[in-house]
């Protein structure tokens, strides 16, 4: 499902002109885990507990790239998003940084990353962000 999902949403963004040029393919991939990997807890194995993580985890490549595109529609990027890719972490640590008018404006923060700028410093702009 992961793969699929990165597949769609990178072959939406070319269509669109905005891969490579704007967006890069990790800024993509980080994007598509974050809702694949969730929050970064661990757990219960118990019926219940996996029935209701369930509806969490996309369970299909067009549910995903539908789950993708719907956050994009609504992500207010200026706030960032903190993308738990090692294990869980706590949030407190995570504070988007100012951004120049001339480098990217997202900010995706993972426990390698703080600053969120790895992936997204050189793009996108703030015209294309809208």
């Amino acid at each position: 499902m992961f793969s699929g999902t990165i597949r769609l949403v990178k072959r939406w963004l070319a269509s669109h002109w905005l891969l490579h040029g704007h967006i890069t393919e990790e800024a993509v991939e980080i994007i598509c885990a974050h809702f694949f990997v969730g929050d970064g807890h661990k757990l219960a194995i118990d019926a219940d507990a996996e029935q209701a993580a369930s509806h969490l985890v996309p369970a299909s490549k067009e549910r995903g790239f539908a789950t993708v595109v719907q956050f994009l529609a609504e992500w207010e990027w200026e706030d960032g998003v903190f993308v738990h890719l090692y294990g869980p972490k706590s949030l407190e640590s995570f504070k988007p940084t100012a951004k120049g008018s001339t480098e990217g404006v997202w900010s995706i923060s993972m426990e390698i990353d703080s600053d969120g700028r790895m992936w997204t410093s050189s793009g996108p702009d703030m015209v294309v962000a809208f």
